[in-house]
């Protein structure tokens, strides 16, 4: 059989080679129906052994059988050489060591040989060993690297816990992790981030028990099969044993048979035809017709159940998408976690799960899947899923940790760079955009492509555009954006805003956020944003978004239009409610609840705010007004008085002096029967001016967004 599906193999993987059929890898055309060329290899070696094992034990010498074979031995050994697989070349000459050492022809010979040619005959093979192994290096150096790397820092993992291991399926999440550690500790040479892939296995089947299982697992599976080889009895049937035995040990030292059910069945064919047919004197390894059978039906009954397992994660895989694909709209939370139980992927499967609960609206379980998904596997491109939901959810915090940990576990490559780039230049972080946008132009390329191109060119353009920005920025520990336009069709006009968001260690979900009048006065004269980040990082506000809105309009020339806009006008509130927030709340991570949201003016820019409360208080609950002036429209009034009492909570002040006390009082008056939640502030001697705005804007901030163990008082 195995030697059928050997040809079966080599003609699959012949059509591949002349592109007669594809392959759905992008970088291996000659794979047969196996998922890397090593895998293939590593079955045509085996069925090669297996073939010499046939002509030899059975001495055939018809001429028929022997060309058949020959062709058969051409064949699978030309797709052998063109698969490169040096593991498989190394699994095929043991083999045929194996082979020769076990003839009785071989022993007698070995017997009669004098000492001193043994030891010659062993420092010969030592050379030729040491000369093939430089030459298998010469072949794929890089790989070889790769590997190594792999091994050092597997070797340091399993240095933490050498007894019992790390615990079953936890090599995929561990090491990955570690090898992210290690690249963030310290800065490494091109040479080792060029071959730090990601990996789902070690290439080394004892590492990963090591690793997993811990030393003395691999110290009793060592010994238990050596003590099999030493002590069996040579038979045509234990040849083939050690054979098929001895190949996938080797090929274990190399790559990962343990991942391949074909590779692991024909190890563990090779034990069971050494276990029963080795005439061992060990009671419980005699040979006996009742060990005889008992070692038949367990050898079938663990092929039925690992074709039953394959089978029904075949069935379970079918059922999970066709339930899917046909319930988009409406998924069952407990029929889709039960269908998912056999498609498990190296956590891949966890991470679509997740998807799916999430975008069927259970989004505690679909963080928790996708969170479970990158814990087992640390796979980059299940933490860039995780990290855009993260970001949909304003938790740019997380977003960051994830895009940073991807960038570590695969240092080499472009996309987590350009990941973090995008997230440094949604939140305005120009400065950082600009250290991370050099990194990029000036990284090595591993594989040239137009992509990495297209990388380079994007990093390169918006580097050189906020380089200009970041000396004239405001330093802070926080953002502050740079001049952007929102064009209002309801107001027929261009304006400009700039955002100041937190320091992005703050941002774990959708933030409160201040809309303000007159927007880049607050920023000049009133020192808002400097304001608004003191108080974050010292933590006496809540994390807080904020929009400084400019009553400019770009189409006129920046023509100054705040009275246009701040005295009651309905399309102001128009654009605000269609145009404005809406705008604000897809950009940026802010919340879409009335309750985080408030409305800050001084004079005009304050009427305009209270206009706002009045109008629309579904869409603000915070009103805060500095020296507001209602004197140009006086049916503000009657609005509040008349109107049935809203869910506000509105701050208000004004100076004795030469401000807007007269027009303010009457409106204190009103909110105050009206039992509004309410703070005003009154300045003795107080003028009309920033000098007397910019000292109340702390109290504001505090009155809104102080933190719980900040005392809050009314006035």
């Amino acid at each position: 059989m195995v030697l059928i599906t050997c040809i079966i193999e080599s003609g699959i993987a012949l059509l591949q080679y002349f592109e007669v059929i594809e392959t759905s890898n992008d970088y291996f055309k000659l794979l047969g129906s196996f998922k890397t060329p090593n895998f293939l290899g590593a079955y045509l070696g085996i069925g090669f052994s297996c073939l010499m094992w046939f002509f030899i034990v059975n001495k055939i010498e018809q001429k028929n059988m022997l060309i058949i074979g020959a062709i058969c031995f051409l064949f699978i050994g030309i797709i052998i050489v063109i698969t490169n697989s040096r593991s498989t070349w190394l699994s095929l000459l043991c083999s045929m060591i194996v082979l020769f050492i076990t003839s009785k022809k071989s022993k007698q010979v070995l017997k009669k040989l004098p000492i001193a040619t043994k030891i010659i005959g062993a420092v010969l093979f030592i050379v030729i060993s040491i000369f093939a192994s430089k030459f298998l290096y010469s072949l794929k150096p890089e790989s070889v690297n790769g590997r190594a790397l792999v091994a050092k820092i597997t070797l340091q993992e399993i240095g933490k816990k050498p007894i019992l291991g790390h615990g079953l399926f936890s090599f995929s999440g561990g090491y990955n992790r570690a090898k992210a550690d290690y690249f963030l500790e310290a800065e490494r040479s091109w040479e080792e981030i060029k071959n730090a892939s990601y990996v789902f296995t070690p290439f080394n089947d004892y590492l990963l028990i090591a690793y997993e299982f811990g030393l003395l697992a691999l110290f009793i599976s060592f010994s238990m099969i050596l003590y099999l080889i030493i002590k069996m009895k040579i038979n045509p049937k234990t040849r083939l044993g050690c054979v098929l035995l001895v190949s996938v040990s080797v090929l274990a030292l190399f790559t990962s048979p343990s991942s391949n059910f074909l590779l692991m069945f024909l190890g563990l064919l090779g034990l069971a035809l050494i276990v029963t047919f080795g005439n061992f004197k060990v009671f419980i390894l005699r040979l006996n017709k009742h060990l005889i059978y008992g070692m038949r039906l367990s050898f079938i009954i663990l092929a039925l159940a690992s074709f039953y397992i394959l089978i029904n994660k075949g069935i379970g895989i079918k059922h999970f998408r066709d339930y899917t694909l046909s319930n988009k709209k409406a998924l069952d939370r407990e029929k889709i976690i039960s269908l998912s139980m056999f498609t498990y992927n190296h956590g891949f499967s966890d991470a679509h799960l997740g998807k799916l609960l999430y975008d069927s609206g259970y989004k505690e379980d679909g963080y928790k899947y996708m969170e479970k998904a990158f814990f087992i596997s640390s796979a980059p491109r299940i933490g860039k899923l995780l990290a855009s939901y993260y970001i949909k959810d304003g938790n740019y915090k997380k977003a960051e940790e994830i895009y940073r940990l991807n960038i570590a576990t695969e240092p080499y490559r472009y996309e987590g760079q350009m990941d973090l780039l995008s997230l440094m230049d949604k939140t305005n972080r120009y400065l950082e955009f600009t250290k991370i946008a050099d990194k990029i132009i000036n990284f090595p390329v591993k594989v040239p492509s137009e992509k990495v191109n297209n990388y380079k060119k994007i990093a390169n353009l918006k580097a050189k555009k906020y380089s200009k920005l970041i000396n004239s920025l405001p330093d802070l520990k926080g953002s502050l954006s740079n001049g952007k336009l929102v064009n209002s069709p309801i107001l027929k006009k261009a304006l400009p805003y700039k955002i100041y968001l937190p320091p992005i260690d703050k941002i774990n979900k959708k933030l409160p956020v201040i809309y303000i009048n007159d927007g880049y006065s607050y920023i000049r004269k009133g020192r808002l944003a400097k304001t608004l980040d003191s108080l974050i990082v010292n933590n006496i506000i809540k994390p807080v978004a904020a929009i400084f809105l400019d009553p400019r309009d770009k189409n006129e020339n920046w023509k100054n239009i705040r009275q246009e806009l701040f005295l009651c006008n309905p399309h102001f509130v128009d654009f605000f409610t269609d145009e404005l927030i809406p705008k604000i709340e897809k950009l940026y991570p802010v919340s879409n609840n009335r309750k985080d949201r408030t409305i800050l003016g001084v004079s005009f820019g304050g009427l305009a705010a209270s206009y706002l409360g009045d109008q629309v208080p579904h869409i603000f609950k915070n009103i805060a007004m500095q020296s507001p002036a209602f004197h140009t429209c006086p049916d503000i009034y009657k609005s509040y008085e008349l109107k049935p009492k809203k869910d506000l909570k509105i701050y208000l002040s004004f100076g004795t002096g030469r401000d807007t006390e007269k027009q303010d009082i009457p409106m204190v008056n009103i909110l105050k029967s009206k039992g509004y939640e309410l703070k005003v502030d009154i300045i003795e001697n107080g003028g009309h001016n920033w000098n007397i705005w910019k000292e109340q804007l702390d109290n504001i901030l505090v009155y809104f967004y102080g933190t719980p163990e900040l005392p809050q008082t009314n006035q």
